[in-house]
């Protein structure tokens, strides 16, 4: 009995060992995404006076947005060769290298700029990071198993601008997946007061202004804007100016990309960026905020929202081979106690 005991924890120590390093063998052929979430509960409030904010299901926001070197391994999974111009050459100056030749691309996030918001991301692109997200952050071509299916059908319309497209998984019925923060889950994020049901004037739990200054560790009412800083800074640089929630910067740094739909091409922003006064960080201010979503700009980016946390999910390769492995496992324990 003594020895069959110690053959199986053997045999067990030996599968951890197996296991480990598979893991470990396939993730490195990939680096994943894995995002800081926070989670925005108080489910059924009620809109703000401006008709925002109404989320009748809990989600999880990114608590940051997406920097450039998140935005880098996307691009290193799908864009080898970017068929739907996922890099824009004003990302070279700006965040993020391309190197290579079509067919063979690399990008990499610049010095310094890892852990900055990525800029010069269309609504489109960011749909496709979603897609990417939802869809397991598989490597590939830009097809249905990667960015064009998952959270937007991206080829169902001859015109990518199309108001019509529109996310396919509604959290609200249990459905399951990463997009782009809709116009009311940001706007709750932002400014919702979940302690007494109100909302704030500022999504930095203010209802005055905050200071235009450089990032600090002793104002809990700042924000990078009307040119304090003159470049956008690092995500989370203002360590304690964030929403009721636990997100940061969306006062400042960039305006951020929203499922609002405007006209026949245009979708929503919101926050702000570097180079704005007061008036385009508050919320009452109703006014339609709007870029054409194939529109490219060092001013703005985006934050992803999800049914749960934003954490990595691993490639169904990697799922397979710990299953198979586990079931080897369990195959080789019964031997032993045959």
């Amino acid at each position: 009995m003594f020895i069959r005991s110690k053959t199986i924890q053997a045999t067990s120590l030996i599968l951890k060992v197996l296991l480990l390093k598979a893991i470990l063998a396939v993730s490195s052929a990939q680096a994943y995404v894995v995002m800081d979430s926070v989670v925005v509960g108080d489910i059924g409030n009620l809109d703000d006076n401006t008709g925002h904010g109404a989320v009748d299901y809990e989600y999880h926001i990114g608590a940051h947005e997406v920097t450039n070197a998140q935005y880098a391994e996307f691009l290193n999974a799908v864009a080898s060769t970017d068929t739907f111009n996922l890099w824009y050459s004003g990302m070279q100056s700006n965040g993020i290298d391309r190197s290579g030749t079509s067919g063979s691309y690399t990008y990499s996030a610049t010095t310094g700029a890892s852990n900055k918001p990525v800029a010069y991301v269309g609504f489109w692109s960011a749909a496709r990071f979603a897609n990417w997200m939802t869809n397991g952050q598989l490597s590939g071509s830009q097809d249905d198993t990667t960015t064009e299916s998952g959270m937007y059908d991206l080829n169902s319309e001859l015109n990518p601008n199309s108001p019509s497209i529109t996310r396919q998984i509604d959290f609200s019925s249990g459905g399951s997946g990463v997009a782009i923060a809709s116009l009311d889950e940001w706007y709750k994020a932002a400014y919702y007061n979940g302690a007494d049901g109100t909302y704030y004037n500022y999504p930095t739990q203010s209802d005055t202004a905050p200071n235009a200054s450089a990032p600090n560790d002793t104002d809990s009412n700042s924000a990078n804007f009307d040119n304090a800083v003159g470049s956008v800074t690092d995500v989370g640089s203002y360590s304690l100016a964030q929403s009721y929630y636990g997100a940061f910067d969306m006062a400042g740094n960039l305006w951020e990309w929203n499922e609002g739909i405007y006209g026949p091409t245009e979708r929503g922003i919101r926050g702000g960026s570097t180079g704005n006064a007061s008036h385009a960080l508050i919320s009452s201010n109703d006014s339609k905020f709007e870029a054409n979503g194939d529109y490219v700009e060092s001013y703005i980016g985006f934050r992803i929202t999800s049914d749960e946390s934003l954490m990595v999910v691993p490639e169904p390769a990697t799922i397979s081979l710990v299953c198979g492995l586990s079931a080897l496992g369990f195959v080789m324990w019964r031997r032993r106690r045959a």
